[in-house]
């Protein structure tokens, strides 16, 4: 069986991140910033996109039922990280004075 990198087919995949992912990324990061810079309001951007830059992945996953052993362990670690961020967040609101909402 080929991975199911060589097998992709845009037509078949149902998720479209660029409706979804994209635009509410770009609101938030105009929201949310801190300075209303150019760079600013890209990074704040690209934070928001790293956090939902996992979904179609996901989707994939789910609509094929078919996992490699190689994705597999990439999303679990890519999930250990994400809860790992999440104790470093806790942790520095209670152990710093300042509060970084977006770059935590």
């Amino acid at each position: 069986q080929p991975p199911v990198a060589t097998t992709y087919k845009r037509e078949d995949d149902a998720f479209r991140y660029e409706l979804y992912c994209i635009p509410a990324c770009v609101v938030l990061g105009i929201l949310t910033t801190e300075e209303y810079a150019v760079t600013e309001i890209l990074w704040t951007f690209s934070i928001w996109l790293e956090s939902v830059a996992l979904l179609p992945q996901l989707v994939i996953l789910q609509t094929t039922r078919e996992v490699e052993n190689l994705t597999s362990d990439f999303v679990a670690c890519l999930g250990l990280y994400r809860a790992l961020y999440v104790v470093n967040w806790i942790y520095r609101y209670f152990s710093e004075d300042y509060v970084n909402y977006i770059g935590w």
